[in-house]
């Protein structure tokens, strides 16, 4: 998704949300490449999957491997998950609202589904932006619903489809077709 850049935004620490359930801790490693993530101006992403409240996948990622893992994705289901996004949801008009409020409330970025609005439910995903050992406030962090997830996994094209596949058989260590699907946005 193209948006455009941010002037300064706030961040706070990571909150034990974002946290790896395996350690209890920060993420400190890339899945991909396995760089340290901790330090101060290393960009990175996670992404977390919970079912009844409980962590279903999750892993953080470096910036360089988001971009290449996205670039192997088909620009027909990265231009239908972008056209999605915009129908359902305007993100500057969301920060917008969001820092006026209170821009340091992380709770309230991934309250409900940034999609449908709605309650998140039993089934969920969380994406976050990070910057060394903080959580960035800019676009991210949002949670999107299973129903959601479910209608933009009905949007991926079949080439899409299995490369998310091999990315959660590469990486989550379970086979893809028994999770939710993963989509690194």
């Amino acid at each position: 998704m193209d948006l455009p850049p941010l002037g300064p935004v706030p961040f706070v620490p990571i909150p034990k949300i974002f946290h790896s359930a395996e350690t209890d801790q920060p993420f400190d490693k890339c899945i991909s490449c396995s760089c340290e993530l901790g330090g101060d101006g290393t960009g990175y992403l996670i992404e977390k999957g919970f079912v009844k409240e409980e962590t279903a996948f999750e892993y953080a990622m470096c910036f360089e491997c988001h971009q290449k893992i996205a670039t192997e994705l088909s620009p027909a289901s990265m231009k239908r998950i972008e056209h999605y996004f915009g129908e359902r949801i305007d993100l500057e008009e969301r920060r917008s609202e969001i820092t006026e409020r209170d821009p340091k409330d992380w709770e309230q970025w991934i309250s409900r589904c940034v999609l449908s609005g709605k309650e998140l439910g039993d089934e969920f995903q969380i994406y976050g932006q990070c910057d060394g050992g903080d959580l960035v406030l800019a676009y991210l962090p949002y949670a999107i619903c299973g129903e959601e997830l479910e209608n933009i996994a009905q949007i991926l094209s079949k080439e899409t489809r299995g490369r998310i596949d091999e990315f959660v058989d590469d990486f989550l260590g379970v086979p893809g077709s028994g999770l939710r699907i993963p989509i690194p946005l």
